[in-house]
């Protein structure tokens, strides 16, 4: 299952706005005609050729996942490498057509009577794999090796609860069963997100009845795409008020089917009355453009806009039904939002008591399973989280296999159930979004978010849409248009209930979600704090990093994924996010000494995104001022004083408008809790400064 979810992730990424990104960047230098490097462009149309041409393949093929072999997962990997190399020789001749650079650099682009240039030496590469993807990928229908419809991409309807039992929540539940004993029709929508109980607690109230609703019908609607669907699903299953099923006849209109419903919410005969009747429309979703169903990556598609349009009218003809209550269950706040529902219950976990409850009535024992008791922490208030290990640990045929399953909760806080319910969850968002919200893996557990820091993170890595952005911007404006975009992005994810408010004003991720979204990314983001260990591989496919300044020291390079003759100071050359928090203990080391900071540092010449706002530092390392890829630096409030390398790195890369209108270096606004950077809140600091950002993203 990991590995499936791994593959699909890759083949997504493919399709992001990073690879069009770079196409329409490439072609857009062919068309400069930059006359200093003229002897260039015909490799660059090569380059863009090939880039094109694995942007068709990947797609055709859609949404799937490659079977099996790690041989196939090792070649997606090696693809994705090159296309990230591909970058860098952008970023080069972006800096050379400005003549930013050294000769030593020049040469690495255009090279040399004796050696090739990085451009032909990429160009070559994505040549080659550019076939051996063609041949993975071809004939995607009838290709064993490629599965549609994988068991990550389906989804049947949700599973209450087993048994009668019902642990935790009993003031949702009393407050459901009073808003559906009111005489006024209502929409009620309740929101959470995966394996926290939405389908069990509307189904203990559907079967208790106690408001006495004459007809009840119960719905799984997560993959209707239209009217017809959404009705016809509604009509296969109506129950009276002792629960013993209505027959109701097959339709294929809109307008027949609107019939047979209204039919069953009256009484028969000359006289019609209206029966109190009960809609559950059990998990709503907010489908993207384009997706529509996850029964195979060759489905019909329908837009946003027309499935909102196809639910608004089902639900204007339940709310013209008199005596007519409907309740949906969704993870998606922005689904009761656009279906306006009238109220909202928003379930985040049960407590301790009634957790060890459920547990015990889950072991069918008189005693709660204690290997999980003294876990309860890990399951986060979760109710599926804690039925799916009662049943692992069940089917665990011997002692190691439920140490497996107990190791993977303590270390990775996994959950096989719960995982395959937030994986479905990820897999439906827009590719755009799996980006951003796979990025955030990079982050420790529990990490609280600064929403502004964080979109410009995402804003630094290319993962902003350009035609969104276009809808967005005024003449001269893009960054700012960009910020906008960006921010739409993570109130999509909150609204997705994959973010949630701190108590702090800032934002966190669950944890079991936080668990999905590591796996998912595999080895792309890496977070590494204090451990024992003398050395810390970080294998050579990472690209997001955050580290503890205390194990800066222990990192080694993996083995690269392409034998080479690597120099010390590309040790870490695929890695473009560098992240650096504070030792817990040993808050001043080793960053209290600058020469040990500078040599580190060294090792990372290629980052985009460097945020050292965590590590109380009070002078930035000299080496920032050489790091050409830089697109964004987060500096703590701490600096006792603008640095000399940063008004130089700004000099070659800040935007021009910029420098001209404000200073380099500005002082940093008052906290305020909507916005701000990643992490913990800085208090405010008339000193301290702003992060920053450089020309080329903006341009």
């Amino acid at each position: 299952m990991v590995t499936n979810a791994v593959s699909v992730s890759l083949i997504g990424w493919f399709v992001t706005p990073f690879l069009s990104k770079s196409i329409k960047a490439v072609r857009k230098y062919i068309d400069e005609e930059n006359k200093s490097l003229k002897n260039v462009t015909p490799k660059l149309k090569e380059l863009a050729d090939h880039l094109d041409g694995i942007r068709v393949i990947v797609d055709q093929v859609g949404l799937c996942f490659i079977k099996g072999t790690e041989e196939a997962l090792d070649h997606l990997w090696r693809l994705k490498r090159a296309i990230y190399e591909a970058e860098e020789i952008l970023d080069l001749y972006e800096s050379l057509k400005n003549n930013r650079l050294s000769c030593e650099f020049v040469q690495q682009f255009t090279g040399t009577k004796d050696s090739p240039s990085r451009l032909e030496e990429v160009v070559e590469k994505l040549g080659g794999l550019g076939v051996r993807t063609r041949k993975l990928l071809k004939n995607s229908d009838s290709n064993p090796n490629i599965v549609h419809g994988s068991p990550i991409l389906r989804r049947g309807p949700s599973q209450a609860n087993p048994g009668n039992g019902f642990f935790g929540y009993a003031d949702e539940r009393h407050q459901l069963q009073n808003l559906l004993k009111g005489k006024q029709n209502k929409v009620i929508a309740i929101i959470g997100h995966g394996g926290m109980g939405k389908t069990h607690l509307a189904r203990q109230v559907f079967d208790a009845n106690e408001p006495g609703f004459e007809v009840r019908i119960w719905a799984h609607v997560c993959n209707k795409l239209d009217q017809i669907e959404l009705l016809t699903e509604i009509c296969q299953s109506p129950i009276n008020k002792s629960g013993a099923p209505i027959r109701a006849p097959i339709m294929d209109t809109v307008a027949a089917l609107e019939s047979v419903v209204k039919g069953l919410s009256q009484t028969s005969g000359l006289i019609k009355l209206p029966k109190p009747c009960l809609v559950v429309l059990d998990d709503v979703w907010q489908h993207e453009d384009g997706f529509a169903g996850s029964t195979s990556c060759h489905t019909q598609r329908i837009s946003r806009t027309q499935r909102n349009e196809a639910w608004a009218s089902v639900l204007a003809m339940l709310r013209s039904l008199k005596s007519c209550k409907v309740v949906m269950t969704t993870r998606d706040k922005v689904c009761s939002t656009t279906l306006k529902a009238d109220e909202t219950i928003v379930l985040d976990g049960i407590s301790q008591d009634p957790m060890k409850e459920l547990l015990k009535h889950t072991a069918k024992s008189d005693q709660p399973p204690q290997e999980l008791v003294q876990r309860i922490d890990k399951l986060k208030g979760s109710p599926r989280a804690a039925l799916s290990l009662v049943h692992e640990l069940k089917e665990a045929n011997i002692k190691i296999q439920e140490q497996i399953i107990l190791g993977e909760l303590d270390d990775k806080n996994h959950i096989k159930g719960l995982y395959e319910e937030h994986l479905f969850t990820y897999h439906n968002l827009p590719l755009h979004l799996q980006s951003c919200l796979a990025f955030c893996s990079v982050f420790p557990y529990n990490w609280k978010f600064h929403p502004e820091k964080l979109t410009k993170m995402w804003i630094a890595h290319g993962f902003i849409d350009d035609t969104q952005v276009k809808q967005h911007m005024l003449a001269d404006q893009k960054l700012l248009a960009m910020e906008s975009v960006a921010k739409g992005y993570f109130k999509d994810l909150v609204d997705r209930s994959l973010f949630k408010i701190d108590t702090d004003g800032l934002y966190v991720i669950h944890v079991h979600i936080h668990s999905m979204i590591r796996q998912v990314s595999g080895d792309d983001c890496r977070s590494i704090s204090n451990g024992s260990s003398s050395e810390i591989i970080v294998p050579a496919t990472v690209r997001h990093l955050s580290v503890t300044a205390g194990c800066l020291a222990k990192l080694k390079p993996g083995p690269p994924l392409v034998e080479s003759n690597v120099k010390p100071e590309d040790e870490f050359r695929p890695v473009r996010t560098l992240i650096v928090f504070t030792d817990k203990g040993a808050p001043s080391l080793p960053w209290s000494d600058i020469r040990q900071a500078n040599s580190t540092l060294r090792k990372f010449k290629h980052v985009k995104v460097l945020d050292l706002t965590d590590t109380a530092i009070t002078q930035v390392p000299d080496i920032v001022g050489e790091l050409t890829h830089l697109r964004y630096l987060g500096v703590p409030n701490t600096l006792n004083h603008p640095p000399a390398q940063i008004p130089k790195l700004l000099l070659l890369y800040i935007n021009h408008e910029a420098t001209k209108t404000a200073p380099l270096m500005q002082s940093a606004p008052p906290y305020n809790p909507d916005g701000g950077g990643a992490g913990k809140a800085p208090p405010h600091n008339p000193g301290g400064f702003h992060d920053l950002y450089s020309e080329s993203v903006i341009q």
